[in-house]
């Protein structure tokens, strides 16, 4: 109903309708989200009413630009600062751009404000769940498993919740009721792998591996987990496939950390330096990258090059104490 209410709106700003399709019913509605969000850019500036603004944000959500999305908000709060459900939008929006402690207040201040829905009560706990506030997630997740108690969500955040309580038990056990209703449900499915190769439980973990196999789109941590299964397997090489697949094709730097520890222990020293070189600006501190190629070259016996990335290290904080000793040992 908003596309249709927006559009409706652009048409009443001119005289020339933007499209071929008058939109009688939203079946009408013949643009798509993003010939949408290109006409919002051009008309942006006339744009003052809270209400359009929001509408703007949910266009901007549909297309999953999470920025942009998140300042149409902010410029709706500006406008109405007492709407809860504008808030309980920006702190979605804030989680999904990982910025938890301002997602966090903003449910808060929906709340507050007395703002009840399925979404702003989700987001709730699952943002205390996040910033392991154990008092609010407690008493969050007694309401949220109140008011929805065969809801799979719901139990999937009591299995996070236990599992911050050390009840891992438990914790398998909402997992699993979680996935016999959304047998589908990638978070929930990659949760409980993760979960289970930390346990030692490989069969399980490889059977719902293959199950994943099988989704419409696979999770984008898939390759990095296979990784992860093959390592405790003790199949080193086919980990090291994994890992490669999920650093190159999907951009995934825990996997190109993952990388240089394999090559390290094998230890094959040239594949090292070469990955170590990579994190040095894949990663968001150069410093990791850094201090294992230093370390990399002390093994290959290319001592001066050691020196030479160790001293730029030290250049780079003189009160770094780590590399103090390991450049005054070399």
């Amino acid at each position: 109903m908003v596309f249709f209410v927006f559009g409706v709106w652009l048409i009443s700003c001119g005289n020339t309708p933007y499209s071929d399709h008058p939109i009688l019913l939203i079946e009408d509605d013949k643009l798509s989200t993003l010939e949408k969000i290109v006409l919002v850019e051009k008309s942006i500036k006339d744009l003052n009413d809270d209400k359009m603004m929001a509408a703007v944000a949910v266009l901007y959500e549909h297309n999953k630009n999470w920025q942009s999305a998140y300042f149409a908000i902010q410029d709706a709060i500006k406008l109405s600062p007492l709407n809860p459900s504008y808030h309980t939008k920006k702190a979605r929006y804030a989680y999904e751009m990982g910025i938890y402690e301002m997602a966090y207040e903003e449910a808060r201040i929906a709340d507050e404000l007395g703002f009840e829905s399925y979404q702003q009560d989700i987001l709730f706990a699952r943002l205390a769940l996040t910033m392991a506030d154990s008092i609010d997630a407690t008493e969050l997740m007694e309401n949220v498993a109140q008011k929805y108690p065969n809801n799979s969500t719901v139990k999937y955040l009591s299995a996070i919740l236990n599992l911050q309580k050390g009840d891992t038990a438990s914790a398998i056990l909402l997992y699993e009721a979680s996935l016999e209703q959304d047998s589908k449900d990638e978070e929930v499915t990659v949760a409980l792998m993760n979960l289970l190769i930390e346990l030692d439980s490989l069969n399980y973990a490889n059977r719902l591996l293959t199950r994943i196999q099988n989704f419409s789109n696979t999770p984008e941590d898939y390759f990095s987990i296979q990784g992860q299964l093959y390592m405790k397997l003790g199949e080193i090489d086919s980990a090291l496939q994994s890992y490669k697949y999920a650093f190159v094709e999907k951009g995934d730097t825990t996997s190109l950390k993952s990388l240089i520890e394999i090559y390290w222990d094998k230890p094959d020293y040239d594949s090292t330096l070469k990955y170590a070189q990579l994190s040095e600006t894949k990663l968001l501190s150069p410093r990791y990258g850094l201090l294992t190629q230093a370390r990399t070259l002390d093994k290959m016996a290319a001592y001066d090059s050691s020196l030479t990335v160790y001293l730029h290290l030290f250049e780079m904080d003189t009160t770094d104490s780590l590399v103090g000793a390991e450049m005054a040992f070399l």
